[in-house]
């Protein structure tokens, strides 16, 4: 298969919103910014694992220095990301809390799902 019948065949499959999201400027930066700096988490991570940090990247002071700032850089975002749209991370917090207890007191931490 060609990549022009592939590229045809997944426009097809495409699904947009026909409604236009009332978000602000700054609403859409702080959840691209906040997606931006996971990724550089999971980037880090993937130069772990293939040994750039050695055999114990959590012993590594570059590493540990490395991730210490692009975890202050996912903080940010997710303090402005709550900001922005009028949440508290400290009921995000509170929240998470009850709902990761039930799930322990239930006996399901593992696994997939919201819902479980």
């Amino acid at each position: 298969m060609g990549f022009l019948k592939y590229q045809r065949g997944a426009h097809k499959t495409a699904v947009y919103p026909t409604k236009k999201l009332n978000l602000t400027p700054a609403q859409v930066y702080v959840l691209m910014g906040l997606g931006g700096e996971v990724g550089e988490v999971q980037n880090l991570t993937k130069k772990a694992l293939r040994g750039d940090f050695g055999k114990n990247p959590a012993e590594n002071p570059e590493f540990l220095e490395r991730l210490n700032t692009e975890l202050g850089g996912v903080l940010w975002y997710l303090a402005e990301t709550s900001t922005v749209f009028n949440l508290s991370l400290r009921v995000i917090g509170e929240q998470n809390l009850v709902k990761l207890k039930d799930r322990q007191k239930r006996g399901v931490l593992m696994g997939d799902g919201d819902d479980r």
